[in-house]
């Protein structure tokens, strides 16, 4: 049997019709020794036939089951290739060089994950431009414990790939709701591996949110970052925020968009109050913690 270089999980629920287009992006790819497992969450669309048209190994989980950092360490051990590739449901490959891009980096010794470029939907908006200019720059980065408070990129796993030997010596954290990608990484650096940020493993992928959706998924965020930096300074965070905002309305500005000034303030307030709300979870009742997280289930276990 031939040796798997590269497994590549997927994580799915109801993933709609963009699901075609990723599965047929990923079996283009220019480098093709991989195999393609998705774990699925109980879909009750048209996920899983889509996925039946392909060569792909399918595992069931209830819905109930699913991890954001629990799954993707179930994927890294039904793998069988020496590197895991994690990309999200509705993370289109940009090009057929993305994996092979992707794992290059891979073969460095002291390298333990690296992650790829975001590039919004045509239809975002100038918030979500800015935004994933921001994060996903065109640069290549070399992210090490002495320099990661600085850069402005963390690793993602909506499109990345890890050594499989680090992810099972070192899983991802499962006591968080969302932002186990920056807990890994974040534990991972300080044991002295490193991190690639590779612009050319892009990836077509971006959201639009409700307010209510907002709300939900930075109160999830700040649960996970009171966990994440329980023992250590999260400080640098609100300095980075501070320059993100700054820079945001010079882009605003630059680009005549006077008005999502405003918006963007609104916004960034919104993030802000519940970010905070959600650092402060241990003094919410649980009925409060279910209705502000987009994760009940998460609530029943802690």
């Amino acid at each position: 049997m031939k040796e798997i270089d590269a497994s590549i999980i997927l994580l799915t629920l109801n993933a709609g019709e963009k699901f075609r287009k990723v599965l047929k992006a990923v079996f283009n790819q220019t480098y093709n020794n991989f195999e393609v497992i998705i774990i699925d969450s109980s879909s009750i669309d048209n996920t899983l036939e889509y996925a039946k048209m392909y060569p792909i190994k399918i595992f069931k989980i209830p819905r109930s089951d699913f991890g954001h950092g629990k799954t993707r360490n179930l994927g890294a051990k039904l793998a069988r290739g020496r590197y895991v590739v994690y990309l999200t449901q509705d993370a289109i490959p940009a090009d057929n060089n993305w994996l092979a891009n992707l794992r290059v980096n891979l073969k460095i010794e002291n390298v333990a994950g690296v992650f790829g470029r975001q590039i919004p939907n045509m239809t975002a908006n100038p918030l979500e431009f800015f935004n994933y200019k921001e994060d996903y720059p065109d640069i290549r980065k070399n992210i090490s414990i002495q320099n990661y408070k600085q850069n402005n990129v963390i690793f993602s796993d909506v499109n990345s790939a890890v050594k499989k030997s680090v992810i099972l010596k070192y899983p991802y954290p499962e006591n968080v709701p969302v932002s186990e990608d920056l807990g890994w990484a974040i534990g991972i650096i300080k044991k002295n591996y490193k991190l690639i940020y590779e612009p050319t493993a892009a990836v077509i992928h971006s959201h639009k949110f409700s307010l209510i959706n907002t709300i939900k998924i930075n109160f999830d965020h700040g649960v996970s970052y009171s966990q994440i930096y329980q023992h250590g300074n999260s400080t640098y965070l609100m300095f980075n925020s501070k320059r993100r905002s700054i820079n945001k309305i010079k882009y605003l500005i630059k680009n005549y968009k006077y008005h999502w000034i405003l918006i963007s303030l609104a916004i960034d307030t919104i993030k802000f109050l519940s970010v905070t709300l959600g650092k402060n979870y241990r003094r919410l009742p649980v009925f409060l913690l279910k209705h502000f997280s987009n994760y009940p289930n998460y609530w029943v276990e802690v």
